[in-house]
């Protein structure tokens, strides 16, 4: 009943993209179960990403119909929406079949049309109102006497309008055979008329959609676009990735964590048997919970990191005091404090044979500089000396004619 009633949801949403401004590029998804039910992960087109979208991670915004903003983040390397889209399609109720037009409205901004496969919209509506006057230049001569009546009831009704809801005041008509389905009852004797025939057949499918689709989130209650999960998972029933999830107090928190980032974290738990979160304190705040497990995340992959660069002894202390509170918030971090205390534990690491040669070039350059000035103070002190040798010399001179004069005859 999905893929039935997708063409019509397909078909209004190609309409659709023929009334909005060509000005703006605009494209078509067909929600999928990974879409809107596990998982969350919307692939965008890659000509559309490569045309109009950036090629690194950026914010962007979705709004709906109502003029209700939304945040998400784009993946530039993936190229799809990943955070925000999960609380969009959930707030707005995104089904299987559905069918969303994003047309991009500035360049971090999409406006979102969401045409339903089981029912219409206020998009459908909108779209009725543009298409109106060019609908009914387009009405054939045989469909304009649809909604004739007979005042008398004695006309004879076409064919063609036999199907429509064309009203005798008389009712005496009767209506020619071909207007009629043998839909039979379930005594099988009576005759439903064509239009109630295709609704009562609607009436059953549609349901049948509407169930499967509800059964999918039954359990599941939805604030912030964070997903409540009825069954705790104890770490032993975790046999792979895929079937690892981050819960905390009954609330699947995994949408707030980049791919990445849940497979460090899942190797963190796997290397410990355990989830690394489930001794956290009760009634956490659930931004306090992701911020805690981010920064465990964070201090083990710097740690890793260490070959790679040489972080400073207050790079150690630093993840030490964080891990500190991150144990008395209830987090699993014994093992990354031991580690960061064997790190603390080590040595200072020499320093490396370039930046020795170099300090003992500059030690070289001034010991030269302080020679060059000890030989030029050497110059100008025995410069000093011979002015010395001058003046005791002149002043022995000054005093013998000194002594000549005063003791000579009158």
């Amino acid at each position: 009943s999905v893929q039935g009633n997708f063409g019509s949801a397909m078909e209004r949403a190609e309409e659709l993209l023929v009334e909005l401004p060509a000005e703006h590029p605009s494209f078509v998804k067909h929600m999928l179960h990974s879409h809107v039910v596990h998982g969350f992960w919307l692939g965008l087109p890659s000509d559309f990403c490569n045309k109009h979208l950036p090629k690194k991670d950026t914010a962007v915004v979705l709004e709906d119909e109502d003029g209700h903003n939304y945040d998400a983040k784009y993946l530039g390397a993936k190229q799809g929406l990943s955070a925000g889209w999960r609380g969009f399609a959930i707030n707005h109720d995104i089904k299987v079949g559905d069918v969303v037009v994003f047309q991009l409205v500035s360049s971090a901004k999409f406006q979102v049309y969401i045409l339903r496969a089981n029912n219409f919209t206020t998009t459908d509506g909108a779209l009725g109102l543009l298409c109106l006057e060019a609908g009914k230049e387009k009405i054939p001569k045989e469909e304009s006497s649809n909604d004739v009546k007979s005042e008398a009831g004695k006309e004879k009704i076409p064919k063609e309008e036999s199907s429509n809801d064309v009203k005798s005041e008389a009712g005496k008509e009767k209506i020619p055979k071909e207007s009629s389905i043998d839909v039979k009852s379930e005594a099988g004797k009576e005759k439903i008329p064509k239009e109630e025939s295709s609704i009562d057949v609607k009436s059953e499918e549609k349901p049948k959609v509407a169930q499967s689709d509800s059964s999918n989130l039954a359990s599941e209650s939805i604030t912030d676009g964070i997903k409540f999960s009825d069954t705790a998972i104890d770490f032993d029933d975790v046999k792979d990735f895929s079937s690892f999830s981050i819960i905390v107090d009954g609330l699947a928190i995994d949408c707030e964590f980049p791919d990445q980032q849940r497979e460090t974290y899942y190797e963190l738990c796997c290397a410990q048997k355990s989830f690394l979160h489930k001794d956290l304190l009760k009634g956490l705040n659930i931004t306090l919970v992701v911020g805690a497990i981010m920064e465990t995340i964070d201090i083990a992959e710097g740690i890793r990191a260490c070959k790679a660069r040489v972080p400073s002894r207050k790079d150690f202390v630093v993840w030490k005091k964080n891990l500190q509170a991150l144990k008395l918030l209830g987090m699993n971090v014994d093992f990354l404090l031991k580690r960061v205390d064997g790190l603390l534990s080590l040595p200072a690491r020499p320093r490396a044979p370039a930046e020795v040669k170099l300090e003992r070039a500059r030690t070289v350059a001034k010991i030269k500089e302080v020679e060059s000035r000890i030989s030029s103070v050497k110059d100008t002190l025995e410069e000093i000396d011979v002015e010395m040798e001058e003046m005791e010399s002149s002043a022995k001179i000054v005093d013998e004619m000194m002594q000549l004069l005063a003791t000579a005859p009158w």
